[in-house]
């Protein structure tokens, strides 16, 4: 997780698709589908990736 936390302090982005919750919560942006559809979005705080 902490190559990802490189990768955006050089402000680029990343998409990566999980199905494991505990890693989601690294995330600044999650977006969860269903079907196909947006379920939900959350943005969050910074976060610093250890």
């Amino acid at each position: 997780m902490s190559l990802f936390g490189e990768i955006h302090v050089f402000e680029n982005k990343v998409i990566l698709v999980i199905h494991e919750a505990e890693i989601a919560e690294y995330a600044h942006r999650i977006i969860r589908l269903r079907t196909g559809w947006i379920q939900s979005e959350e943005r969050r705080e910074e976060r610093i990736l250890s």
